[in-house]
């Protein structure tokens, strides 16, 4: 069936269902209220007249064109946000909270989107800024269960205590020497292996 070759309302609504919609008389009926016989009586043209109250809900449930549907003035359908939407959500499978993100970011203003990327490119900006930060510090790890760990993963053994003193002690003297004070490291060696 070729869209431009009927002139009549029920050949538009049959080619609707059919061919744009792709859905079965049930499944069309079911969302106009209508017995599956009525819907077949109007595509086969055994109904004389189409009722305003069908006409509007096929426009309503379906977004139909009003005018085209009457008249066959193009275009078929009406495209808005939330057709645009579904058709991403379908395609992407986007889940209802990605859908509420977009139809959101859509009804802002300019201005606010504006904002909103601005700040979203802050933020990334800064959480790049700690990671790199994190990432030089886990270079020069101060902390001694960090220092362990790190050290015992790259010889596959774990200390045993009194190379733990030794490393404690040591860690102590390589950050009181970086700090400038003074300190024994070596005395607080010799506490913790007697």
């Amino acid at each position: 069936m070729n869209e431009n070759s009927f002139d009549d309302i029920r050949d538009r609504i049959r080619y609707l269902r059919e061919e744009i919609l792709k859905i079965k008389q049930n499944e069309m009926s079911v969302k106009l209220g209508l017995k599956q016989g009525s819907l077949s009586d109007i595509e086969r043209k055994k109904t004389k007249n189409v009722t305003d109250r069908v006409i509007n809900d096929i426009c309503r449930e379906f977004l139909v064109n009003e005018d085209w549907l009457r008249y066959g003035t193009k275009p078929i359908l009406i495209e808005n946000d939330s057709t645009i939407l579904d058709e991403l959500a379908s395609e992407y499978k986007l889940n209802p909270r990605d859908m509420k993100f977009f139809q959101t970011y859509l009804n802002l203003t300019p201005e606010q989107r504006e904002a909103l990327t601005e700040f979203s490119i802050n933020f990334a900006n800064a959480v790049a800024k700690d990671e790199t930060a994190a990432t030089n510090t886990e270079e020069t790890v101060t902390t001694k269960e960090y220092k362990y760990s790190i050290v015992a993963e790259e010889s596959g053994e774990y200390l045993d205590d009194s190379i733990r003193a030794e490393v404690e002690a040591f860690t102590a003297e390589l950050l009181a020497t970086k700090k400038g004070k003074i300190s024994s490291a070596l005395e607080q060696q010799d506490e913790k292996l007697a």
